[in-house]
């Protein structure tokens, strides 16, 4: 039977409508595949950054160093092996600006266990002796390392690095069983204390006819619980005579800080405020440390606050309910113009550089 044009016609349409498809899914599959980033995974680098005998492994296709990361960054559960007791708890720093976290065990022999969580950037690296061994763990790549006294495993998770360590030597099957003992299905919760400060100590020790030394700087620890919206300090007007040092100053960290830097012709002026506990007035060293006339207690408003006067200039620290703000003067300056400075700052929140600096 012959075919009519009508009938050629809508079978040359036909064609062409699936030939469209065709062409249109195809472009889909393209799209998709350079949109969706390529998975992250541990690799061993060419040329490692230790020296000889030394083994490097980075992150290939992580992300930059300032990327949106998660806020909080998930902090995993871990069950360490029966007689570990923990000695420091990543729950009592923990905050949703946190970029890392670290717990470690002890048992009775003093065997020290470790887990260290990250967030997965381009910045990280992993160097060690040893053997390395790359095993698939179910659905996970673990890297174990083997020397003759520790041993180590890394891994990825979602977002997450983990570097898991031992003070003494193990197989990849043991390190393994470690591994497992993460739990991915459940996150722990900060652990809130007030700041407190501490002072400094120096103290002297003989031990086998040698004199040993143990130096605990100035610092303040706690983990106050943070508000929504946190509200860090800044200076409203740069002081006469100084202008705002645009390349040192940082005003949108998602570490929790904002600093702002001046100079003028003779001096410098640093801001710097944060809710992570930090170490204070590290000028101090060696046997000054137990000279706490260096530091004088002041208020600044209502708050509790310290101030020392160094020999070129002086720094000053506050505390709000959950903020450290610190202000360090290279020059010559007094108590009482530091004290007032202090008190001249305002509220700021943070923001980027180019909104900042577009209205400064």
């Amino acid at each position: 039977m012959a075919i009519t044009k009508k009938k050629k016609y809508i079978g040359i349409s036909l064609l062409a409508v699936a030939a469209a498809l065709v062409t249109a899914l195809l472009l889909w599959f393209v799209l998709q595949e350079q949109d969706s980033p390529n998975e992250m995974e541990l690799v061993q680098k060419a040329d490692a950054t230790g020296g000889p005998g030394t083994t490097t492994y980075i992150i290939l296709n992580s992300p930059d160093r300032d990327a949106e990361r998660p806020q909080p960054l998930p902090l995993y559960c871990f069950t360490p092996p029966e007689g570990f007791v923990q000695s420091e708890n990543a729950e009592e720093s923990a905050n949703r600006f946190s970029a890392n976290y670290y717990d470690s065990y002890e048992n009775e022999n003093k065997v020290i266990l470790s887990l260290f969580q990250q967030f997965a950037n381009v910045g990280w690296s992993y160097t060690g002796d040893g053997e390395f061994r790359e095993v698939q763990f179910g659905e996970t790549k673990v890297i174990c390392r083997m020397d003759e006294d520790n041993a180590a495993a890394l891994w990825l998770h979602d977002q997450t690095v983990f570097v898991l360590s031992i003070q003494q030597p193990m197989n990849e099957n043991q390190l393994l069983e470690l591994v497992s003992r993460v739990d991915y299905g459940n996150q722990r919760e900060p652990i809130y204390s007030p700041w407190e400060f501490y002072w400094g100590s120096y103290t002297e020790v003989v031990i086998n006819d040698t004199i040993q030394t143990r130096e605990e700087g100035y610092k303040i620890e706690g983990n106050p619980q943070l508000p929504e919206k946190v509200l860090y300090y800044g200076l409203g007007d740069a002081p006469q005579g100084f202008t705002l040092d645009r390349r040192r100053t940082e005003l949108n960290s998602q570490n929790g800080i904002r600093k702002e830097f001046y100079t003028s012709e003779d001096a410098e002026i640093e801001v710097y405020s944060t809710v992570t506990p930090q170490p204070v007035f590290m000028e101090i060293e060696g046997e000054d440390l137990n000279n706490h006339d260096l530091i004088q207690e002041i208020t600044v408003g209502d708050w509790e606050g310290w101030y020392y006067q160094r020999e070129n200039g002086a720094e000053l620290v506050f505390l709000t309910d959950y903020l450290i703000v610190n202000i360090t003067y290279a020059g010559t300056t007094t108590q009482e113009e530091m004290i007032a400075l202090a008190e001249s700052l305002v509220q700021k929140e943070l923001q980027t550089q180019s909104e900042a600096f577009a209205s400064s």
